[in-house]
């Protein structure tokens, strides 16, 4: 996906929009990335990815579009919806909708796997999301990532930690290394990401 511009139709009519260069912060244009991300993982592997963005983050990207000068149909369809009760099965359409009409770039599994990690691996080192349900997240995008090194140590991490009697596990250490893991990730994900963009993405 650019990181600055794209070609996106603005004009919400049933006839086809004359497409204007649009300059958006990177800061929006990384929340709907991960979106994107979202998306191919929950056509490919699980919704579990998808799901995990809703209800909030769809209608508060489309209300930023908005005030951005961006109105195409899902657009304007998903900024109506409620941030607080907009279920996965009524907004993953208007996501897709809403994806194709900006004509964002194409968006392959491995890429799509690696912006998740490094959120969720983001979110484990900062402690917004815990070590062993971080790690299954993160082990449920094993394939997706292609089983890179950095994810090496996660598996074996995780069966000692679910073959070790509850009262037997060391929280402490378990975390450590999980967030040690984490941090790994991060620093491995612009490269791994950039690797798999669309070649005539790679040059912008």
């Amino acid at each position: 996906m650019p990181r600055h511009e794209t070609q996106i139709p603005l004009a919400a009519t049933q006839h086809k929009a004359e497409a204007v260069v649009v300059d958006l912060p990177p800061e929006l244009w990384e929340r709907l990335e991960q979106l994107q991300s979202a998306a191919v993982l929950a056509q490919d592997i699980s919704d579990l990815f998808l799901d995990r963005v809703f209800p909030g983050e769809p209608v508060w990207i489309a209300c930023d579009l908005l005030v951005a000068g961006i109105e195409t149909p899902a657009v304007i369809a998903l900024a109506c919806e409620s941030p607080t009760q907009l279920t996965l099965r009524e907004g993953e359409p208007l996501v897709r909708q809403l994806l194709s009409e900006l004509a964002v770039e194409h968006m392959d599994i491995h890429q799509a796997g690696w912006i998740a990690a490094r959120d969720i691996a983001r979110e484990i080192e900062t402690a917004a999301l815990d070590a062993e349900n971080g790690a299954h997240l993160l082990l449920g995008l094993w394939h997706a990532c292609q089983q890179p090194k950095e994810m090496s140590p996660l598996p074996s991490a995780l069966n000692d930690w679910e073959c070790t009697p509850p009262q037997y596990r060391d929280h402490g250490r378990f975390s450590t290394t999980i967030r040690t893991l984490a941090r790994t990730i991060i620093q491995a994900a612009p490269a791994q990401i950039a690797r798999h963009q669309p070649s005539n993405e790679k040059g912008r």
